[in-house]
């Protein structure tokens, strides 16, 4: 892969589009029927393994947080003991 500092070949100016921008304008395809609804459910989907994921690890990661003073004050408390 070359890094190229510049339009590509054959392109003057980067800002002008022209033409071509406004010819592919009258090419739009309608989308099949139940197209947007197949898209939809696959977007919904992929949010809720994102959200579920992302709940399990914080889920575990507050459990954590909450038992860490009792072990902490278990271990404290048993040295308390040994001394006296």
């Amino acid at each position: 892969m070359t890094d190229r500092e510049g339009p590509p070949e054959g392109v003057e100016d980067m800002d002008d589009a022209g033409e071509p921008i406004h010819l592919l304008g009258s090419l739009t395809l309608e989308p099949e029927l139940g197209f947007m609804s197949r898209l939809r459910g696959r977007i919904q989907r992929r949010t809720l393994v994102s959200d579920v994921a992302t709940f399990s690890w914080s889920a575990m990661a507050h459990a954590l947080l909450e038992y860490l003073p009792a072990l902490f004050g278990v271990i404290g408390g048993s040295q308390d003991r040994r001394d006296g």
